[in-house]
């Protein structure tokens, strides 16, 4: 009989992966792809309607609990300023109302009600999974040139795109860290090739934000190694991440460009600005900030152009007061994934995940806009893996 709801357990983990990795794959379609037709926009959004019916499904054949924890309270005080926001500057409410309540109930409540078996693993494989093709299509139809952007109109999302592999990638690096295996070995140095790929794909796009939410990401799994005490693996590490980024460079990057245009990004100014006129957009935002903000045109109508932050976004958009409760919802999902982590690395290194996910998205929503009506796939799951974390009981 055991054996059969261990059957049945696997299963039903499988089927998760299989939705979990249409849904966050299908978000992604969404970060400006070469082409991006209307029926590219449809398959999109068939895609998260077909996954979301299909996980939710799962939730309502099982028991839930719904969590305490003033994070819900400070993501509904957020929605709901935009609501108020959306009414004020004569915007459509839809959107603000999809935050408040559909969103709040489905990545909050639901799917991590339904994600009760191996919940960090599961998005760590989902998440790999639905991206890795869209590196193997951009070298497959794209030559790398400098800035490489692969199948989007944007080297920046190309960027994102490696920070989404590489978060995961460290994800299960960790976990490989931490199990005593006689083949860990073997499997860890595969697994560190693949996150030098990333690295070597973040270079190459030349996306800044990218490279500073990677490095962040190594220094996390740095210190993981140090906890664990296993410095030798420090050299292992290293060495292949170093041989391999080389290795890239010689083959791609002969010339001086590319380095020229990392190098020119993060030294040279932009008509006076480092940040390549972004500055002058936050700057100016903070000025011009009011409690119910400008509405959603307010920075094509200010500046022709986005906000490439998703903080001063909702600040320009929606106002202060959404503004003050988005950030602080912010600073909690780090607290409660790092307190997260601590209660529960021993018993299971995937422990390491939210927090992986959750600061690779707000280092990227300094410099890019990750989150919307829902995003991309990294910040669906980080916002699934805030779930995960605030309920009382780990159930990882």
């Amino acid at each position: 009989m055991s054996k059969k709801i261990n059957i049945l357990i696997k299963l039903r983990e499988i089927v998760i992966i299989i939705f979990l990795s249409v849904l966050f794959g299908s978000a992604s379609l969404g970060m400006d792809i070469i082409s991006s037709d209307s029926q590219l926009i449809t398959f999109r959004m068939m895609g998260i309607s077909v996954s979301l019916i299909i996980l939710i499904a799962f939730f309502f054949k099982g028991g839930w609990r719904i969590s305490k924890s003033k994070l819900l309270i400070l993501w509904f005080n957020y929605s709901i300023f935009a609501v108020i926001s959306e009414i004020y500057n004569g915007d459509p409410v839809l959107g603000g109302l999809w935050l408040a309540v559909p969103m709040m109930l489905i990545f909050f409540i639901i799917l991590p009600n339904v994600l009760k078996y191996r919940p960090n693993r599961t998005i760590n494989l989902s998440l790999f999974i639905c991206h890795l093709p869209y590196i193997i299509i951009s070298l497959l139809k794209f030559p790398i040139f400098e800035p490489y952007a692969g199948i989007f109109a944007n080297p920046n999302s190309m960027g994102i795109l490696g920070v989404t592999l590489a978060a995961p990638l460290f994800g299960f690096l960790c976990n490989l860290i931490a199990t005593k295996e006689g083949m860990q070995r073997i499997r860890i140095f595969f697994v560190i090739t693949g996150i030098a790929g990333t690295f070597a794909i973040i270079l190459l796009s030349a996306s800044r934000t990218s490279l500073v939410a990677f490095v962040l990401l190594f220094c996390i799994v740095t210190w993981f190694v140090y906890m664990v005490k296993k410095l030798r693996l420090l050299i292992l590490i290293s060495i292949p991440l170093g041989i391999f980024i080389g290795f890239i460079y010689f083959l791609v990057a002969n010339d001086i460009s590319t380095y020229s245009i990392i190098l020119d990004k993060f030294t040279n100014a932009y008509n006076g600005d480092f940040l390549s006129g972004r500055s002058f957009i936050w700057a100016e935002t903070l000025r011009q900030a009011s409690l119910l903000g400008g509405g959603k045109e307010y920075f094509l109508n200010s500046f022709e152009l986005t906000a490439h932050n998703d903080f001063i976004r909702v600040l320009g958009e929606n106002g202060i007061l959404s503004a003050f409760f988005f950030g602080l919802f912010a600073i909690g999902t780090l607290l409660v994934s790092f307190r997260y982590l601590t209660l529960n690395i021993k018993k299971d290194p995937y422990a390491i995940t939210p927090f992986l996910m959750i600061v690779s998205l707000w280092a990227l929503s300094m410099g890019e806009t990750m989150l919307g009506l829902l995003g991309n796939g990294l910040s669906t799951a980080a916002i699934v893996l805030v779930g995960i974390c605030i309920y009382p009981t780990s159930n990882s």
